[in-house]
């Protein structure tokens, strides 16, 4: 999978995660997941090498922080294949832009190898022989994926057919061959074309429209001359189809890690145990627990 639309992600969010929402609120389904991690910080043995895949801005780290404001990690490494620039939380923290399918350490290195929401974004029978060949003996792998059925996966499909819909209107591709003669034709054609999407979607859709017509609202009432309004217009297209290749990544990497279940592992491990999260009384992820 591209690296290119979380690069540029993780260099314009402040956020760790990419939900828009810190694990450390402890709210709803990030306070499950708060939870999960904070029993597996409690069982790290001290002076641990610890090595979190696909970390982005380091969510997992912080929370480690959080909870262990005095870490007994030796080591925490924040490996991702985007290019990105995050302050670290500890001394003890690094980051490091890596390809998970060939991993930055010597074989029998590191003691724990953890992800959320990361590694099933690589190819995962790659990944995990490489885990393998980095873990010590005895040395545990525990990761926090996506879920297909979980109410993340779900939104990403009704948020995917949104603005794929949209990416076919001019309004967000620089209006080729359509003549625009004024700011006022303008603002009428976006109207119309997002009045149009809002009635046209079904109701869980709907939020969609109204959050991509907002950032429509908010360059029109700019006071830019009309090129420069097409122009930003364009550029918030290719936002939303940079968007639109995030969302159907993950869609993809909650499919990989489901599969994982009936898969025999690419390598011996012991005590392999697969869970989810629930919320709610549904999945929010899918977790496996396995030793070398």
């Amino acid at each position: 999978m591209s690296a290119k639309p979380w690069q540029s992600y993780w260099q314009s969010h402040a956020t760790h995660n990419s939900f828009m929402h810190e694990y450390e609120s402890g709210e709803g389904p990030y306070g499950v997941i708060d939870s999960y991690w904070q029993s597996v910080f409690d069982m790290l043995p001290n002076d641990a090498v610890v090595a979190d895949l696909g970390a982005g801005n380091g969510a997992l780290s912080h929370l480690y922080i959080k909870h262990k404001p005095l870490p007994q990690c030796k080591a925490w490494h924040n490996i991702d294949y985007a290019h990105i620039q995050a302050p670290s939380a500890h001394p003890c923290i690094t980051h490091t832009q890596a390809d998970m399918h060939a991993l930055p350490f010597a074989d029998n290195s590191v003691d724990v190898v953890v992800s959320m929401y990361g590694i099933e974004y690589s190819d995962l029978s790659r990944t995990l022989s490489e885990v393998h060949r980095v873990l010590t003996p005895n040395g545990q792998c525990v990761l926090v994926m996506h879920h297909p059925k979980s109410i993340i996966t779900q939104q990403s499909k009704i948020t995917l057919a949104v603005i794929n819909s949209l990416l076919q209107e001019p309004m967000l591709t620089g209006f080729d061959n359509v003549k625009i003669g004024s700011i006022d034709a303008l603002k009428s054609s976006c109207f119309k074309v997002l009045t149009t999407h809002l009635h046209q979607v079904p109701e869980n859709a709907q939020e969609d429209v109204k959050l991509i017509g907002q950032k429509v609202f908010n360059i029109l009432q700019s006071n830019a001359p009309l090129v420069d309004l097409i122009h930003h217009l364009k550029l918030l297209g290719q936002d939303i189809a940079a968007q639109a290749e995030r969302l159907s990544q993950q869609i993809e990497a909650a499919q990989q890690a489901a599969q994982m279940q009936s898969n025999e592992m690419p390598f011996s491990v012991t005590n392999t145990t697969f869970n989810t999260l629930d919320f709610a009384a549904a999945p929010i992820a899918l977790t496996l627990i396995a030793t070398k």
